[in-house]
């Protein structure tokens, strides 16, 4: 702690820490918020007197609004593209790496690590040379779509197997954290509805846990099917809404699949169902 006589002999020399706190303050004072300005000292040497206190957590929620208030002001939301880049940043949530670091099916190379980064802080590239999707359907059909150099298309392209593949991930990682937790596992058993494209398969959610219901701790001993879904929330059907709205494409599927499911497991196996949706910057769905 720097003494009373030190702090002061340095407000008004040209360097030290007191003038570096002055400045501090004055820079903080020209900031546009009366709020802000209700919060500060008038004067550095205020905050020398024993009784003062700096309401630190006041300031810094009010710091944190401006910070994000400056970063909103960035996007026009009339326009398209700002929307998804908005809807990106808002779906974004890496903290699940720090859940699944030993999961093969979610590694990420260093290079493709960069890349994402570059794309996140706002500096959009297109990682394939092509001008045009050079994705195939499993019956050859050609996609040939315009590339975006944001690369939404190659997260929602239909000609391709990655929304299998990332679901097959996700679907992976969850059956490992259930392993390591004592639970049972099994493929979740059907409901009386078919396949509106296949009307010879009846549907079913992914998995089912067994003897655990997740509806809470009064509940466990029944079981719970869960079905896992991917959504892009940065795509055309969703982007306006999820520019201001989080999560607003995760709980859009996370009602269809309810509607789908719940009643059908509750009423023919009463089973408890819960959709298990991810946005595809790594947030979770409130089920989720």
């Amino acid at each position: 702690m720097v003494s009373t006589p030190a702090l002061l002999s340095t407000l008004e020399a040209e360097s030290g820490y007191g003038r570096q706190l002055a400045d501090a303050l004055k820079m903080l004072r020209d900031t546009p918020s009366q709020k802000l300005l209700d919060l500060l000292p008038n004067d550095i040497t205020v905050v020398m007197n024993e009784n003062y206190t700096w309401p630190h957590d006041a300031i810094q929620r009010e710091l944190d609004r401006i910070s994000a208030k400056a970063q909103d002001d960035l996007y026009d939301l009339t326009r398209i593209r700002d929307q998804q880049d908005k809807a990106t940043l808002l779906s974004t949530d890496t903290s699940i790496f720090a859940l699944i670091p030993r999961s093969g099916f979610l590694r990420i190379p260093n290079e493709h690590l960069i890349y994402l980064a570059k794309q996140l802080f706002g500096k959009p590239q297109r990682m394939n040379v092509s001008k045009f999707c050079p994705n195939t359907s499993s019956t050859g059909t050609f996609c040939g779509a315009p590339m975006d150099s944001r690369d939404l298309h190659m997260r929602t392209c239909k000609m391709t197997s990655i929304h299998h593949q990332n679901h097959a991930a996700i679907q992976h990682w969850f059956e490992d954290l259930a392993r390591q937790a004592h639970i049972q596992t099994t493929p979740a058993p059907p409901i009386s509805d078919v396949s509106e494209r296949t009307p010879t398969k009846q549907l079913a959610a992914d998995l089912m846990l067994i003897d655990v219901s997740l509806q809470g701790p009064n509940k466990d001993g029944g079981n719970v099917a869960l079905d896992f879904s991917m959504v892009t929330s940065a795509a055309m059907t969703y982007c306006c809404k999820s520019a201001t709205i989080p999560l607003h494409a995760a709980e859009l599927q996370e009602k269809a699949k309810l509607q789908k499911y719940a009643d059908a497991y509750k009423n023919k196996h009463t089973i408890h169902f819960i959709p298990v949706v991810f946005e595809s910057g790594g947030a979770f769905g409130e089920k989720a």
